[in-house]
């Protein structure tokens, strides 16, 4: 048998779920953040001491790309439709719906539920709402009309996913809805899903919803929790991996939720190779050479997107002034690394959130993905080297006081 447990029965691929947008079998180091929803949820459907619906702050839950909000999203759905039976979960795409308010409101309020709802003589005029409904459940509902539907017929959660795709007029019907309805004591519940743009998307449509909600950042997971993402759901198939193996995969995925399904699922590939239920040192290694394969591909698209909007050498100046700074880089000091790189470094300084390579949280300026700009600097020649280095000395200037 070698050094394998020998297994005549495979580990399912489908265990991990990289990028696809799904629920993974086991959510790794988010307990804060669960938390935060489901006492959400439960303040939703519970009642205050004076007997009225309690109604909580909405919610946005924002960070860069492939730290499982949608999956976290995913799981406060399931939670709410399993535990909470008197509240009704609804989950739209803001991504389909693009600048049309019609299908917003279809989004919340397909045709279907509109007529379910007019055959039972509803109108909207609950919780301060004077709003004279279409005569036919086909004709067109305003958002807020569509919107108000759900919370007259029980506690609603309204996930928008992909939340900082929502343009300024279907945005702002959106949220002032929401806050009328609210303020007249009306169940619901907001929670915005969407990449750190997402506060340039709720400004934008010159709501205060971004001051109003409370605010939940999703970056990469601790080197504490990281591990669990591998191994609970190895668990669950009665399979394991041991500290040589576990090593290699924190190392190679660095704590990012996206690398690490991308890691797991090759890891059941080799193991499943291997008709083993042991992952030891030599199947990790065979797990991570396809996984660089994968790797490469991945980092390959992120470089091409940074050079078709100029943001090669600013990403370059950044990480630069991040590691010189150290923890805690200001958001000043990497818009000023960036300076010599562009013509319109906040605009730069948008597009770098927009697409996760960099976002600021409550410690300071971070990158998204850090393995990602180490392999920018590496490949994109001197130029970027050269960025990086200037960046670095600014970093240590300021971290030394000579800014």
């Amino acid at each position: 048998m070698g050094s394998h447990q020998e297994s005549r029965v495979p580990i399912p691929r489908a265990l991990f779920r990289p990028g696809e947008g799904a629920r993974p079998p086991f959510l790794a180091g988010r307990a804060a953040e669960q938390k935060i929803l489901v006492d959400a949820a439960e303040e939703l459907e519970g009642k205050d001491t004076r007997g009225r619906t309690s109604i909580p702050q909405n919610i946005i839950l924002y960070g860069p790309r492939g730290n499982g909000k949608t999956a976290l999203a995913l799981w406060l759905q399931d939670f709410t439709a399993d535990q909470h039976r008197s509240c009704m979960p609804v989950r739209i795409n803001a991504g389909d719906c693009g600048d049309d308010s019609d299908a917003l409101a279809r989004l919340l309020a397909p045709e279907p539920w509109r007529k379910r709802l007019m055959d039972r003589g509803w109108s909207a005029s609950a919780f301060g709402f004077r709003l004279s409904l279409p005569a036919r459940a086909d004709e067109g509902w305003t958002v807020a009309q569509a919107l108000a539907s759900l919370p007259a017929q029980a506690p609603s959660l309204v996930i928008i996913d992909e939340a900082h795709m929502l343009v300024p007029g279907p945005c702002r019907q959106l949220l002032n809805a929401s806050h009328e309805l609210r303020s007249g004591g009306a169940p619901l519940l907001l929670l915005l899903v969407g990449t750190p743009e997402l506060e340039d998307t709720l400004r934008s449509a010159k709501a205060s919803h971004w001051e109003r909600g409370r605010k939940i950042p999703l970056g990469r997971l601790d080197a504490a929790s990281a591990p669990s993402a591998l191994v609970e759901p190895l668990k669950m198939q009665d399979a394991f991996m041991n500290r040589d193996a576990l090593e290699i995969a924190m190392r190679e995925t660095l704590g990012y939720p996206f690398f690490l399904q991308l890691f797991g699922r090759r890891l059941v590939e080799a193991m499943n190779h291997a008709q083993a239920r042991h992952a030891d040192k030599p199947i990790a290694a065979r797990a991570a050479k396809a996984f660089h394969m994968d790797q490469g591909d991945f980092y390959k698209g992120r470089r091409s997107e940074l050079r078709s909007n100029g943001g090669t050498l600013p990403a370059a100046a950044a990480w630069g002034a991040i590691n010189g700074f150290g923890e805690g880089a200001s958001c000043d000091l990497v818009l000023a690394a960036m300076v010599p790189h562009c013509d319109d470094v906040d605009g730069m300084w948008r597009r770098l959130q927009r697409s996760g390579v960099l976002w600021e949280t409550a410690r300071g300026v971070e990158a998204g993905i850090p393995s990602l700009l180490d392999n920018v600097v590496r490949s994109a020649g001197p130029a970027a080297d050269a960025a990086y280095q200037a960046g670095f000395s600014a970093g240590r200037a300021w971290a030394f006081g000579g800014r």
